[in-house]
């Protein structure tokens, strides 16, 4: 399956180079250029990359179940036993979406959700906080937090991949809308009135 994008130069000049069907349709420079692209989507069921998670929990089996199911789901895992260590490789690299157990050590996991969101980069940020104290005020204190799901533990697998799938897809929706909205602003409408 392959997706069409119209994209302006602002937004297409920092894409890397890719092995896809581009065109250019009006000079680079020209006020209004635009590039065309087509994309191949990814075939989530050949088990090709599906995004990069990061899971913090201090539970070692709990942590290697979770990772080793979604790395056999094509997903990019890494992992980390405490808040530190979690902000050390989100430094790195920001995931696609973090899996938080709220009860880590030292710094707690809610204090880091609440720390990630007061940050730029990392304030729209999917996060699921996975735990096994799943009474109701907990579940609120953490989607009050900013937490955009919860799952309780033992965690169902195939309800996990279902939920993680689900906060992927509505990322990339509120990614290409404000995609589509700087273009509308900056790129489509002064060309029309020309």
């Amino acid at each position: 399956m392959r997706s069409l994008f119209v994209l302006p130069h602002s937004i297409s000049s920092a894409l890397p180079d890719q092995e896809d069907d581009s065109v250019t349709v009006t000079e680079p420079g020209h006020p209004t250029f635009l590039r065309l692209i087509t994309c191949r989507e990814p075939n989530n069921s050949a088990r090709g990359y599906r995004g990069h998670l990061l899971i913090v929990d201090a539970d070692a089996a709990e942590r290697e179940v979770l990772a080793g199911f979604l790395r056999r789901r094509g997903f990019r895992v890494w992992v980390a036993t405490t808040a530190g260590e979690g902000l050390a490789m989100m430094a790195h690299r920001t995931p696609d979406l973090l899996l938080i157990d709220p009860t880590l050590p030292s710094q707690g996991g809610m204090q880091l959700i609440r720390s990630l969101r007061r940050q730029r980069q990392t304030a729209r940020l999917p996060i699921i906080i996975v735990s096994a104290h799943a009474a109701a005020h907990e579940v609120r204190s953490g989607l009050a937090l900013g937490a955009d799901d919860f799952i309780a533990k033992p965690v169902e697998l195939g309800l996990m991949e279902a939920r993680i799938n689900a906060l992927l897809r509505r990322k990339a929706r509120a990614h290409l809308s404000v995609v589509s909205q700087e273009w509308s602003d900056g790129f489509l409408m002064p060309s029309l009135n020309e």
